[in-house]
């Protein structure tokens, strides 16, 4: 929806407040992550994306950046949980626009703090070496259960 954003923007006069860059390789990411104020993320309010967490949401945790969120479900449970940011249902853009002011009108050091909670909670939930010493731990129960 680029040409659509594009149009928006263009419309209501804020070329100034954004950037297209179009899409860029993934090892590049998190240096424009952080560059970012806040990062943001949405999907489409169906039912399965209430049982997924996108890797975007790890990535934006792990960044340490706040985060504004349209959806629902575990990735919105997520959000508030850790105290990462702001999130509120998919596809209410009236509520979306306010969660953008709120965060805007935020002191930065509001901000920061909002983004060491998601640091934290990245490295408490979902680091590699974490992730890999539970799965050891479970192939080990259920191994020792067999026997």
């Amino acid at each position: 929806m680029r040409k659509w954003a594009e149009g928006k923007v263009a419309e209501r006069n804020l070329k100034g407040n954004f950037l297209f860059l179009g899409r860029r390789p993934v090892e590049m990411m998190p240096r424009y992550y952080s560059l970012a104020d806040t990062l943001l993320v949405t999907l489409k309010n169906e039912e399965i994306f209430k049982f997924t967490i996108p890797s975007k949401v790890q990535s934006y945790l792990a960044c340490a950046k706040p985060i504004i969120a349209s959806l629902s479900g575990e990735s919105g449970k997520i959000i508030k949980e850790s105290k990462a940011g702001y999130s509120c249902s998919p596809e209410d853009p009236p509520a979306l626009a306010e969660l953008v002011l709120k965060m805007y009108h935020m002191d930065k050091r509001q901000r920061e703090i909002m983004g060491l909670n998601g640091r934290k909670y990245f490295e408490e939930n979902f680091c590699r070496e974490r992730i890999v010493n539970e799965s050891d731990l479970l192939l080990r129960g259920i191994k020792g259960a067999e026997a």
